[in-house]
């Protein structure tokens, strides 16, 4: 799992762009919409131009753990509400996003580029 960035507009210094980015998401409320893929992994995107990935094989050799420590990837104070207007109601699209959520906030520490591509 790693985090990834796009940007709709050309950018001096990727890494810096993207270590700005992250930096934005991590301190500010961390809005998340989840997408489940084809595939089974799952797509976190924030508010910002960045997402998170969450392989399948990651979550399913989680699952105990995730199942049980999910309600940890809340913020302080922070209440989310799903797609049916329930306030901190995890089902499992919930849990997953909220672990790959945390593991962002982790990497937000101290964020580390390891690729870059560039289209051009």
């Amino acid at each position: 799992m790693g985090q990834w960035f796009f940007f709709s507009e050309k950018v001096d210094n990727m890494e810096e762009a993207a270590k700005d980015t992250l930096n934005l998401i991590y301190n500010s409320h961390p809005d998340f919409k989840p997408t489940i893929m084809d595939d089974g992994n799952y797509l976190i995107e924030y508010s910002r131009p960045a997402f998170t990935i969450v392989f399948r094989k990651e979550y399913e050799c989680n699952w105990d753990y995730i199942e049980a420590n999910h309600i940890k990837g809340l913020c302080n104070d922070e209440v989310l509400i799903d797609a049916q207007g329930r306030s901190n109601f995890f089902d499992k699209t919930g849990k997953i996003c909220l672990f790959g959520r945390a593991k962002m906030f982790m990497d937000a520490q101290e964020p580390i580029v390891v690729k870059m591509f560039n289209p051009s």
